[in-house]
């Protein structure tokens, strides 16, 4: 899946940033930390941890999130943000293998996210 399909996906499965809270950003660490760990497993090496998540809240909502990875040769790379602007960034940094299990994550947490909104309204 592409960082657009991803960004599309979002909104597809009717998330948005005014409904989203701070713990919903601390599932979505857990998500992602999950296929970082698959990846390392599968290439037999450290690939790389997530730092704590950076989030502003809104009113309602969050204004804007920053979650960030390290590895031993950097400190502070993007993992997935959520701009104030609106626009959902995916390891900017990243080839289009390292990505991935950013997007997978991600994924597997708007899905998570979207059954448990379905449950409440029901």
């Amino acid at each position: 899946m592409t960082n657009d399909e991803a960004r599309q996906y979002f909104i597809d499965k009717g998330l948005s940033y005014e409904k989203l809270k701070d713990y919903d950003i601390y599932l979505l660490q857990y998500f992602v930390a999950k296929e970082l760990a698959k990846m390392e497993k599968i290439k037999d090496y450290e690939f790389c941890k997530l730092n704590s998540p950076e989030i502003h809240r809104a009113k309602t909502g969050i204004k804007q999130a920053y979650m960030t990875v390290r590895s031993h040769y950097y400190d502070s790379r993007e993992s997935i943000s959520f701009n104030k602007c609106g626009f959902i960034g995916f390891a900017g940094w990243a080839s289009s293998n390292n990505v991935a299990p950013h997007i997978s994550g991600f994924i597997k947490w708007c899905d998570f996210i979207a059954e448990i909104e379905m449950e409440g309204e029901a």
